[in-house]
């Protein structure tokens, strides 16, 4: 998990770290976590390849919670 943190693509996130989403599946968690914390601009695009990395299955786990059990 550490080496993701190294990968260029972070550069478009303002938020660095474990968050807490409510979705009905992965990929749902992963586009609402993209859509609050992505830039919507950033000097190093270019060096991130524009993509959030939120979305990158090799940068970030999901971890399903039943409802009921979060906070």
């Amino acid at each position: 998990m550490r080496e993701s943190l190294a990968d260029p693509a972070w550069a478009l996130s303002w938020h660095i770290g474990p968050v807490e989403v409510a979705a009905g599946s992965t990929e749902e968690a992963r586009r609402c976590a993209a859509g609050r914390y992505t830039m919507a601009m950033s000097p190093n695009a270019q060096t991130a390849g524009g993509r959030s990395p939120w979305l990158e299955r090799d940068l970030v786990t999901v971890e399903l919670i039943p409802a009921g059990r979060g906070p």
